[in-house]
């Protein structure tokens, strides 16, 4: 028989529900969108290593995801911000940009790091972008942990994962994660 258990640890800053600063007067969240981000919080304050929303389509899950990121980078010293990432199919990419600018105006998440696409050439590295150890792209490393939000897509994260793989990260939020069973 298994016997694991694992031990949660809570971080050491926690995170309270309020409305953000960055969220623009126009957005007022509805009450189940509230309580979802209550909850994303919730689950965060205990340090639970993952969570899932599967609210149907059209009730906000982007927005209630915004707005923890938002209260994250509000809330948490800045010293101890990790940047959060955000993959995404490439055909909602320009959706979760168009949510942003929204409802948290263009710097409401801070640096927006686009990590897919033409936007991978200003964060590879000098050296034409390979590891010359491992013959696999890489991308600076340094640039992508001084990012607030790096969006990129379920490609890029498996064609770049040992850069990706060296930041710490402090949310991870996957969006259409079924993608992940896709055989290619």
């Amino acid at each position: 028989s298994l016997n694991y258990v694992k031990s949660l640890v809570p971080p050491s800053f926690k995170l309270e529900f309020r409305s953000p600063r960055a969220l623009v007067p126009s957005t007022t969240l509805m009450s189940h969108q509230e309580f979802g981000v209550t909850w994303l919080i919730s689950a965060y304050n205990t340090g639970f290593p993952g969570v899932l929303i599967a609210d149907d389509m059209g009730l906000g899950k982007t927005l209630q995801a915004l707005v923890y990121l938002a209260l994250y980078i509000e809330q948490i010293p800045k010293i101890n911000q990790k940047p959060s990432l955000i993959i995404a199919p490439t055909g909602l990419l320009n959706n979760w940009q168009k949510e942003i600018a929204d409802h948290l105006g263009l710097n409401g998440l801070g640096h927006l790091t686009l990590a897919y696409g033409a936007g991978l050439k200003h964060i590879k590295t000098s050296n034409s972008g390979r590891d010359t150890d491992l013959g696999v792209p890489i991308l600076d490393v340094g640039k992508l942990s001084a990012s607030g939000v790096i969006l990129t897509t379920y490609e890029s994260l498996r064609d770049y994962q040992i850069s990706f793989s060296q930041v710490s990260f402090g949310t991870v939020i996957f969006d259409e994660i079924q993608k992940t069973k896709n055989p290619r």
